[in-house]
């Protein structure tokens, strides 16, 4: 654990303190993004063919109808009130 000088903190400044069940530290050359054009086209093409499917299932399976819909009152900031 990082150890911190209490009384050279700021009044504004806040120490919390959580569990870490592991070690790790992240260098400061780590890519975030992969620049693999391999990985990225097929990330991509997994993406685009997938997605849609996941889409059509989720109607499908999953899908809500509003009955009655000229009965659902607008809220003045733009809410929806059902």
């Amino acid at each position: 654990m990082k150890e911190v000088n209490y009384e050279k903190l700021k009044g504004d400044d806040q120490v919390f303190h959580m569990w870490e069940p592991l070690k790790f530290e992240i260098s400061n050359n780590y890519k975030f993004i992969c620049k693999n054009g391999i990985f990225n086209l097929v990330s991509n093409l997994i993406f685009h063919i997938f997605a849609p499917i996941v889409w059509i299932l989720n109607k499908v399976l999953f899908g809500f109808k509003i009955e009655d819909g000229q009965n659902i009152r607008k809220a003045e900031d733009g809410k929806i009130t059902i």
